[in-house]
């Protein structure tokens, strides 16, 4: 069985049984060993793991990973890993190393401020005007994340992220684009003069006059010259990769112009016409990489102060190595931004990894939605475990040669929106988000657009709203109640016919007077799933909760207020079972 689903936009890491030989690197593993032996000498670990791994006739070699008790190691034939583990009680982790794989669905195809860059207008993710791309796409004006009038509502927003990194763990960037290559993050440790002081250093780097060309490890990191970022894709036990992170495939220089294209007059505008764009390339030509690049990756944006790592690449194979990297990540104080896969699934019940990673602060996993704030058919969803949807559906940007821009399509796409929107409200408010990944997830939730739609789909129910979280506003059908306890029930009898009728449409009112917040209990709901179903506004009509598919004893979201409007809407296709209505719970003032 190939392993389709790390395709650049979310995880799929198939599990290691189902492996063809395709999807992994044969005779090569990564391994985490008992913590304890991070004192070792590199002899003694490598006595140790070539003991691990069938002794000398078939033990090859290893090298560390940029963590202290985590390495690649090479034998001559594979293993049993089960035995492994059994027999040598200093391995903590075994893992073949696997591919990875991008994940796109790639397709060729009045304010104070409007950027003068001269495909603004085909940005419909930014401002979306009902601008016609293509006959077969019917476009809804305002269907999109809000982030011109963020521009125009606090002009502060288009250059602050200008000293935050992104990390952009792709395919690379392209080095020479028009509109990125301004944006490129500058390792500190490997540029500025440089002066040869002998015959070696003349012959090893001829008419270089600067650190980032001279063939040396000037920041001591064990890379040599990685002024921009570094290249895992052919990272092995005798090959650390190279500095060469230049794009040769495209995923990642369109995923790097949307977070930071320059506002330059020329192509596309990104998120930020300032940002520090760090290009760590550990997906190939064909879009694959190993579990060691993608480790790698991650732990040097670690070490290099990334604020914000963009992952759009992904499977359903996960990895407990690979998830205590992000962990480390996150509590080192990078938000990671994980796209949430693109095999139309509910990832609630079909994990997709990195972005279903638990117990990770910061980890936003990220659906995509097209031009009427809808889902896109293809992106995965989850209401536990997908966070937010950012437009993902032919969007405009960067991709190979100096001018290059060209249309994609992915979840992979609709991360960026999210990493973009991240780096820039760490730039505004760098004492609330700088170095605090949780808080910056929960507020980029707060501030998202709640719809129909999504409601029932997303953990936030909605899309990011970039106006919203540059303001501070908090929509009311995302506010909370502070405390969680002194909630009073009482009975109620609301319900539909069962089965319900088709091409139903009806709207009523419970009201519970002087309430604070307001709840509703449903005892069974049995509805065609995405297609008939009851929504909940407030009094003011702000929708809070959508209940669709199927579920016993649920508790509908909080809404400030003493009124709950009801309507309840059907199509003419499938009539299921309906809906109950059992209870009301509320907190009145003197609780709050």
């Amino acid at each position: 069985m190939a392993l389709r689903g790390i395709m650049v936009g979310v995880a799929f890491f198939a599990s290691q049984s189902l492996f063809a030989d395709a999807d992994v690197i044969k005779g090569e593993y990564v391994v985490q060993l008992d913590s304890r032996l991070n004192s070792l000498t590199k002899e003694e670990t490598s006595q140790l793991l070539s003991n691990a791994f069938g002794g000398q006739g078939n033990f090859v070699g290893h090298t560390r990973l940029r963590a202290e008790d985590t390495f690649l190691v090479k034998v001559k034939k594979d293993v049993e890993v089960e035995r492994v583990m059994r027999e040598s009680s200093d391995v903590s982790i075994v893992e073949q190393n696997f591919i990875i794989r991008k994940f796109d669905e790639s397709e060729t195809m009045d304010f104070d401020f409007v950027p003068n860059d001269e495909k603004f207008q085909n940005q419909w993710g930014f401002y979306n005007t009902k601008q016609r791309l293509d006959q077969k796409y019917p476009m809804t004006r305002g269907a999109d994340m809000k982030i011109l009038e963020a521009w125009n509502a606090e002009p502060r927003s288009i250059d602050a992220a200008r000293d935050v990194i992104v990390a952009v763990i792709d395919t690379g960037i392209n080095k020479d684009h028009e509109d990125l290559k301004e944006n490129l993050w500058r390792n500190p440790g490997e540029f500025g003069s440089w002066q040869p002081q002998n015959q070696d250093d003349v012959d090893r780097a001829p008419g270089c006059w600067d650190k980032s060309c001279n063939g040396l490890d000037d920041d001591g990191n064990g890379l040599v010259d990685d002024l921009h970022g570094w290249n895992w894709v052919r990272f092995s036990t005798d090959n650390p990769g190279n500095a060469e992170f230049n794009d040769d495939q495209g995923h990642g220089t369109h995923c790097a112009g949307v977070i930071g294209a320059k506002h330059n007059q020329v192509g596309v505008s990104g998120i930020n016409n300032k940002v520090q764009l760090m290009a760590l390339k550990f997906l190939s030509r064909k879009g694959e990489g190993t579990l060691a690049g993608a480790i790698e990756a991650i732990n040097y944006a670690v070490e290099k102060n990334a604020d914000v790592i963009n992952a759009s690449w992904g499977g359903s194979q996960a990895s407990k190595i690979l998830h205590n990297t992000i962990i480390k990540a996150g509590h080192s104080g990078v938000i990671f931004v994980a796209a949430a896969g693109n095999s139309s699934l509910n990832n609630d019940f079909f994990p997709s990894y990195p972005a279903n990673y638990s117990l990770v602060p910061g980890l936003t996993s990220v659906a995509a939605t097209e031009f009427n704030n809808q889902r896109v058919y293809f992106s995965n969803y989850g209401k536990r475990n997908v966070h937010v949807s950012a437009p993902g559906h032919v969007i405009m940007s960067t991709v190979l040669g100096k001018r290059g821009y060209n249309y994609m399509s992915g979840t992979s796409m609709a991360a960026p929106h999210v990493a973009g929107l991240a780096a820039m409200m760490i730039g505004l408010y760098p004492e609330k988000f700088s170095r605090k990944p949780e808080a910056l997830k929960q507020y980029l939730m707060g501030t998202s657009t709640r719809t129909v739609a999504l409601n029932w789909q997303l953990k936030s129910g909605g899309l990011v709203n970039a106006h919203n979280a540059v303001m501070g506003i908090i929509p009311v059908g995302n506010t909370k109640p502070e405390r969680r306890m002194g909630w009073k029930s009482s009975r109620a009898n609301f319900r539909s016919a069962h089965p319900y009728l088709p091409n139903t449409d009806k709207t009523y009112e419970i009201k519970s007077r002087g309430s604070s917040w307001v709840r509703v209990k449903f005892g069974k709901f049995s509805l065609e799933e995405g297609v008939d179903q009851v929504e909940l506004y407030d009094g003011e009509g702000n929708l809070f909760d959508t209940i669709t598919g199927i579920g016993e004893n649920v508790l509908s979201r909080p809404v400030k207020g003493d009124t709950v409007i009801v309507k309840f809407k059907t199509d003419s296709n499938v009539n299921d079972w309906g809906y109950e209505i059992i209870g009301v719970t509320t907190l009145d003032e003197g609780d709050l």
